[in-house]
Formats: structure tokens, C-alpha cells, sequence
């Protein structure tokens, strides 16, 4: 708004001609305002092109702005496409997880077992791949959410009566 104001006054003090006079009567030419800085996509992008996170978020793991959420099946998949660049997409994901294993395919990246930066307490461990979207340009984003193993597994003999119950009732 300020800066809106400033052009404004410099505009009136210009004239109409875009002109001064000075002094002795002769006219001048005015400067021209400096261009403004190109303008980020602030929806999407920070100062540096780099995605920003959006308000949703899986298991301690932020997702970037600008995804779309798609049908998916079981409770712990989530599924989403993007226009955004592969490119930018993979190292949103690379900055924020840690992980020992990057499965590449081809120009797909796969996060096996990661764990989000700067979780605490019931930490959930994600398979994030992150494939390129064929004839669309854009993105793909996958993310499973691994079941933590149980605190006190059954037995062999335990799971054998439930496998042999089941069984029962299914005939």
C-alpha cells in the first residue's frame, strides 16, 4: 500500500508528460520506477522455489501445498496427484525424511521405512514413493503408513488355534 502511495505522489510530481522542469526552463526526462521482483507463486513455492507445507499432515509428515487427494484403499494408503514438477515434489520429501533405504525406479523414489524429521513419541514408520504422473507431467505421491509390530506377539500355538477356529467357521 505504502509503496502504492509513493508511486502515486511520484506520478503527480512528474506531471502529465511523464516530464520535469527544472530550473532554467528546460525539460528532463523523468526516471523510470524500477521493476518490482518477479512474483513466486506464494500458493505453492517459498523465495527459493522450494515447496511449503500445508496444513496436512500423516503421521508427523507435513505434505506440500499444492496436492490432490485420490481414492485410495485401507485406512493406513493415502494417495495423491500433483501438477508440480517431479523434480520438486522428490526433494520436499528428501529434506523432511530419514530413512536408510531410496529404492530409484526408474524416475520414481521410493522412502522405505522413514521416519518424519522432528517427530517425538509414537513415531509411525512411511514407504513414501513419489512416481512421475505418465503423459501428465506432474506427480504422484504414495504413502503408506507401516503397521508398528505388536507389543506381545500371539504364539505359534496361539496362532494356530486362531487360524484352526477361523477355519471352523468358515465351513
Amino acid at each position: 500500500m505504502r509503496s502504492c502511495s509513493l508511486l502515486l505522489l511520484g506520478l503527480v510530481a512528474c506531471g502529465p508528460c511523464g516530464s520535469s522542469s527544472s530550473e532554467n526552463g528546460t525539460t528532463q526526462p523523468t526516471e523510470a520506477p524500477e521493476p518490482e521482483a518477479p512474483v513466486v507463486d506464494d500458493a505453492l513455492y517459498d523465495a527459493e522455489g522450494n515447496l511449503l507445507p500445508s496444513d496436512v499432515v500423516i503421521a508427523g509428515l507435513a505434505l506440500p501445498r499444492g496436492l490432490e487427494e485420490r481414492p485410495s484403499f485401507g485406512d493406513r494408503r493415502h494417495v495423491y496427484w500433483t501438477n508440480v514438477p517431479l523434480v520438486k515434489v522428490q526433494g520436499y520429501f528428501g529434506r523432511r525424511l530419514i530413512t536408510g533405504q531410496v529404492d530409484r525406479l526408474g524416475d520414481a523414489a521410493i522412502f522405505r521405512r522413514a521416519v518424519p524429521q522432528g517427530v517425538r513419541g509414537g513415531v509411525v514408520h512411511l514407504d513414501v514413493g513419489i512416481h512421475p504422473i505418465p503423459r501428465g507431467g506432474g506427480s504422484r505421491v504414495e504413502i503408506e503408513e507401516i503397521a508398528p509390530e505388536p507389543q506381545n506377539p500371539p504364539s505359534a500355538d496361539e496362532l494356530i488355534r486362531r487360524f484352526d477356529e477361523e477355519q471352523r467357521r468358515l465351513d
